[in-house]
């Protein structure tokens, strides 16, 4: 049995993950390797904490999404429409 991979989902972060600002180097589940700039998208107050580096560097994957301890999220669909 062939097992599918559904494109754009999370697979995890890598260890060198974050570059100059807020781009962020990924591994999606389809293996492409993405890097998503997240600047642009910190707008509102639930993603105000993470304009701050320490914040922004700790972050979990769970369910294939990327979410932060003040229950700031994004989700994998939408990293991958962003990515570069």
């Amino acid at each position: 049995m062939k097992l599918l991979k559904k494109k754009g989902y999370v697979y995890r972060s890598y260890e060198n993950w974050l570059f100059d600002g807020y781009r962020v180097k990924l591994l999606f589940n389809n293996d492409e390797t993405r890097i998503v700039d997240l600047y642009l998208s910190l707008d509102g107050a639930i993603f105000a904490p993470l304009k701050d580096l320490e914040f922004l560097i700790h972050f979990t994957i769970k369910f294939n999404i990327i979410e932060w301890e003040n229950g700031a999220y994004f989700a994998p669909e939408y990293l991958n429409m962003m990515a570069a």
